[in-house]
């Protein structure tokens, strides 16, 4: 499937590239970019499904730096939110005391549960987990979501909360599963093991689309 996005002002190519786990290249090709160093706000990309694509860390592909600032302003448009599969990666140093795996989705299904017991203490809801393909498409989200039910090895929960109460929550799993706080912001992966399994987790909070919701994304790595 493929996805769109308007350029906004402020955006570089590479930021996107990472927003949809592809490459500068794939975009500037895709799009006949000749120059990945100049984009322009207000231009709509086209975006091929990405998720076999190597993982890009570090803020995009050799040789491209911060490739594709953008050349002028444009209002704010609607776009589709994702959960970027790859990113910069920190290794898990710390505790992840009562966090197992089990279940579905390569045992990435019981790891969040963890964090739905703090969610449900804090009386804050679930309001998504898996989605299908019909699912995905209607909230504007890709297939490299952590949430598309065909990535096997992948799940995410979305804990429907805003304000001090969000930043509660972040906090409190981000501890719970030895995130680093800096990760929260951002859209970092952070490497754990649970159970002898290696996991790969993202905790989305106050970035592009995260303002009314917490995020958790957890992959086997």
């Amino acid at each position: 499937m493929n996805s769109t996005y308007r350029i906004q002002s402020g955006d570089t190519l590479s930021k996107i590239a990472r927003r949809y786990n592809t490459t500068v290249e794939n975009l500037a090709r895709d799009n006949k970019i000749k120059n990945p160093d100049l984009i322009h706000a207000g231009r709509t990309l086209q975006i091929k499904d990405c998720f076999d694509c190597p993982s890009h860390r570090g803020g995009g592909s050799k040789g491209t730096g911060g490739a594709g600032r953008t050349g002028g302003s444009d209002k704010a448009a609607g776009h589709n939110h994702d959960h970027p599969v790859g990113d910069t990666t920190s290794s898990g140093a710390g505790s992840t005391q009562g966090v197992h795996a089990g279940r579905g989705w390569g045992g990435s299904e019981g790891v969040a549960d963890a964090a739905k017991a703090i969610a449900r203490d804090l009386g804050i809801p679930v309001t998504s987990q898996k989605r299908d393909a019909a699912a995905t498409r209607r909230v504007g989200s890709n297939f490299g979501s952590d949430h598309f039910t065909g990535n096997e090895n992948a799940f995410a929960v979305d804990f429907g909360v805003s304000g001090k109460k969000g930043d509660e929550l972040a906090r409190a799993i981000a501890k719970k599963y030895g995130i680093p706080e800096s990760n929260i912001g951002t859209y970092n992966r952070h490497t754990i093991t649970v159970d002898g399994k290696r996991f790969s987790v993202q905790l989305l909070w106050k970035v592009d689309g995260h303002f009314d919701h917490v995020h958790l994304g957890i992959r086997r790595a």
